[in-house]
């Protein structure tokens, strides 16, 4: 074989107009409009703190029990609910222990 051989030029692939070329059309793509707000350090704080609270009211846990579990999921409250509620499938872990009360 010689090195021409080993390659094909473009008249081997065909003219192209046996229908794929509709396979990539697609519907054009619609704008979203996002709105954001810049949080301050301050807001960042408070809306940290406000969610340790919850989570220590929620679990009746020390603030830096929930300051961890928060940081281990990554802020996500759901995933920690759900990894606690995981945890222990037979037992309530969310309910609120009458000491807490």
């Amino acid at each position: 074989m010689s090195s021409d051989e080993d390659y094909m030029d473009d008249s081997d692939y065909g003219s192209g107009s046996d229908g794929d070329d509709e396979i990539f059309e697609a519907p054009a793509v619609q704008a979203q409009e996002s709105t954001f707000s810049v949080l301050t350090p301050e807001d960042c704080e408070k809306l940290a703190e406000h969610e340790v609270q919850s989570v220590t009211e929620l679990l009746c846990c020390p603030p830096a029990v929930g300051q961890l579990l928060l940081r281990h999921f990554r802020w996500d409250r759901d995933k920690l609910t759900d990894g606690a509620t995981a945890a222990c499938p037979t037992k309530n872990v969310l309910a609120r222990p009458p000491a807490c009360a």
